[in-house]
C-alpha cells in the first residue's frame, strides 16, 4: 500500500487567533486538521531544501583537446582537474561543499541539476559535473556530462542523482558555549556534505564557451 505524506501543495490553516484560529486553546482537532498540518510540514521540508548551490558567469574560448566521450570512466579520470583555474586549455571550477538533506519524509536526496548555455565553436564541447565526499574527483565518483556541437549558444541541462553513499557524513553535537567549560551537547545528529566540481573542454582544440552556469537542487524523480 502506498502512503501519501503530503498533498504536494500548501493548504492554509488560519492560526492567527480569534474564532477562526483552528489551533486556539481548547479547540478539538479532528483527523482532517491533523492530516493537513502534517501534509504542510512535509511539503515545507521538501520545498525549503530546494535552492541554488552555485553560479558562474562561464568560460570563454576553452580549447583543451580532450576526447572524453568514448569512455565514460575516462571523463573523470583523465580530465586535468589540477589545471590552473581560468586557463584557456580547460575550464575547471570547484563548485563548493554543500549540505544535503533528504527530500522531506522520503529520505531521498534532491536532484542536482547543472544548467548552462554552451557553444562548441567546432568539434564537440563537453561540460562535466562531478559529486563526491571530498578530495580530487575520481573515476568512481558520480558524474553527468553535457555535450554539444552547436556553433551558437544553446541552453542545456543535466541531472545527477545521488544516494547517501555518495556524500560525506559527519556526526555533529552542538553545545551552548556560554559557560566554561561548555555544557553537554544540546542534541546530536548527522550532517551530510557533498563536494561539486565542474570541468569544460573541447574535443579538437576548437573554441568552447559557456555562459550562465548554474547548479541547483530539484525534486527527485
Amino acid at each position: 500500500m502506498t502512503t501519501i505524506d503530503t498533498a504536494g501543495i500548501w493548504i492554509d490553516l488560519p492560526a492567527s487567533g480569534g474564532v477562526a484560529d483552528r489551533f486556539r486553546a481548547d479547540q478539538p482537532l479532528g483527523a482532517g486538521l491533523v492530516q493537513i498540518a502534517s501534509s504542510n510540514a512535509d511539503f515545507a521540508c521538501r520545498e525549503n531544501n530546494l535552492r541554488t548551490l552555485w553560479e558562474h558567469p562561464g568560460f570563454t574560448d576553452v580549447d583543451g583537446t580532450l576526447d572524453l566521450f568514448g569512455s565514460p570512466s575516462a571523463t573523470v579520470l583523465e580530465f586535468p582537474w589540477d589545471a590552473v583555474p581560468g586557463s584557456s586549455a580547460v575550464g575547471v571550477a570547484y563548485a563548493g561543499a554543500h549540505r544535503m538533506r533528504g527530500y522531506g519524509s522520503t529520505g531521498v536526496l534532491p536532484l542536482i541539476t547543472l544548467s548552462t548555455r554552451i557553444k562548441a565553436g567546432g568539434g564537440t564541447a563537453g561540460v562535466v559535473l562531478v559529486a563526491n565526499g571530498g578530495g580530487r574527483p575520481q573515476a568512481r565518483d558520480p558524474y553527468v556530462v553535457i555535450g554539444s556541437t552547436s556553433g551558437t549558444y544553446e541552453r542545456k541541462r543535466a541531472d545527477l542523482e545521488l544516494t547517501l553513499g555518495d556524500v560525506f557524513s559527519r556526526s555533529i553535537a552542538p553545545v551552548v558555549e556560554d559557560t566554561t567549560p561548555p555544557g553537554e551537547p544540546i542534541e546530536d545528529g548527522v550532517d551530510s556534505i557533498v563536494h561539486l566540481w565542474v570541468g569544460v573542454w573541447n574535443s579538437n582544440a576548437s573554441k568552447t564557451s559557456t555562459r550562465g552556469m548554474t547548479i541547483y537542487l530539484g525534486a527527485p524523480p
